[in-house]
Parts: structure tokens; C-alpha cells; sequence
């Protein structure tokens, strides 16, 4: 038979303040845990969004793109270099929109801080090496 996390035949009837502290802690375990669940649901549900939108605008790039080629491929007017040069903007914001979301300080936080954390541990032991031998 299955025992779900709170199931009480895991409590011990002798020891009633324990197991009430034990459950207390189980039931806190189950919070962190539902509460790490809600964090990666919400960060895959970003990650979809941010995914939706690159597609999009490397589809609308790709469209631009073609727009230009047509356009440059037609004899040199006022109107076509003016188009042109709205294509080369919003494919240059196009561009910048499909590269600055996919490093953010979000995802190198928890590794920048390591690496300070550890880097800094490092100099700290090496002055303390060298004043024990030097």
C-alpha cells in the first residue's frame, strides 16, 4: 500500500510532541518542494514564451529579409531606398530583440555569486597558506 507524506501511521502514538515536530518538518519539506515546483512551472512556462517569441521574429526576419531582396532587386527610387532603410531598422531591432533575452542576469546570477563566493574563499586560504609557511 501506498503512504502518502502525511499519512498517519508514520506517527509514532508514544511520542506525541516528536511526531507532532516531525510532521511540522515534513509539512515544511512539502512546502519547499511544491514551492521549487511553482518555481521551474513558471520558469518553463518563460522559457515557452521566449521560444514563441524568437520563432516569431526569425519568421519575420526571414520575411524582411525576402521583402529587401525584392526591393533591392527593383530599379532605385526615393520610396524603395526609404523602405529600405525602415527594412534595415526593424530588422536590426529584430535582431537585437532575438539576442538580448537569451543571457540575462537571471540565469547567471546563482553561478556569478558562486564563482565570487569561491574565488574569494580561494584568496582568503592561499594568505592564510602563505602566513603559515612564510
Amino acid at each position: 500500500m501506498a503512504r502518502s507524506p502525511g499519512d498517519s501511521s508514520d506517527k509514532n502514538p508514544s511520542n506525541g510532541s516528536g511526531s507532532e515536530e516531525s510532521s511540522s518538518a515534513e509539512a515544511n519539506e512539502w512546502a519547499e518542494v511544491e514551492a521549487g515546483f511553482a518555481k521551474v512551472q513558471k520558469q518553463l512556462s518563460d522559457l515557452k514564451d521566449r521560444y514563441s517569441q524568437v520563432r516569431r521574429d526569425i519568421r519575420m526576419q526571414g520575411e524582411l529579409r525576402a521583402e529587401q531582396g525584392e526591393l533591392e532587386r527593383q530599379p532605385a527610387s526615393e520610396a524603395i531606398r526609404a523602405e529600405l532603410k525602415d527594412i534595415e531598422q526593424q530588422l536590426a531591432q529584430i535582431e537585437v530583440a532575438i539576442e538580448s533575452q537569451l543571457f540575462s542576469w537571471e540565469s547567471f546570477r546563482e553561478i556569478f555569486w558562486q564563482i565570487v563566493r569561491f574565488v574569494g574563499l580561494g584568496i582568503v586560504m592561499g594568505w592564510v597558506l602563505k602566513s603559515l609557511v612564510g
